[in-house]
C-alpha cells in the first residue's frame, strides 16, 4: 500500500487563511497526484476521509533557527474512482 499526497498551498489549492477546508485538500490530493504520477482525478467526485492525523510539534531550535508550537493534520482520502475508469 502506497499513498501519494503532498503538502497544501493556499496559493494553489485555496482554502482559509489559517488552514485548508476539506474541499482544498481534495484539490491538494488532485494537485498532487497529478504532478507526482501524472494522473488526472479531477473527475472523481466522490471523496471518502479514512484517516486524519492530528498531532502537536512543539517549540524548538533547530539548526539556530526557532520553531513555535504547530498543530500539523495529516488526511487520508481514498477516491470513488468510477468516473475516472475506462469503461472497456
Amino acid at each position: 500500500l502506497m499513498c501519494m499526497g503532498g503538502v497544501w498551498s493556499q496559493e494553489k489549492d485555496g482554502g482559509g487563511p489559517e488552514e485548508p477546508d476539506e474541499a482544498a485538500l481534495v484539490r491538494t490530493a488532485i494537485r498532487s497526484v497529478k504532478e507526482a504520477v501524472d494522473v488526472d482525478l479531477s473527475a472523481v467526485t466522490t471523496w471518502h476521509t479514512f484517516l486524519e492525523i492530528h498531532y502537536h510539534r512543539p517549540a524548538e531550535i533547530y539548526k539556530g533557527k526557532w520553531f513555535p508550537d504547530q498543530e500539523e493534520r495529516t488526511t487520508f482520502f481514498i477516491p470513488q474512482c468510477d468516473p475516472v475508469m475506462p469503461t472497456q
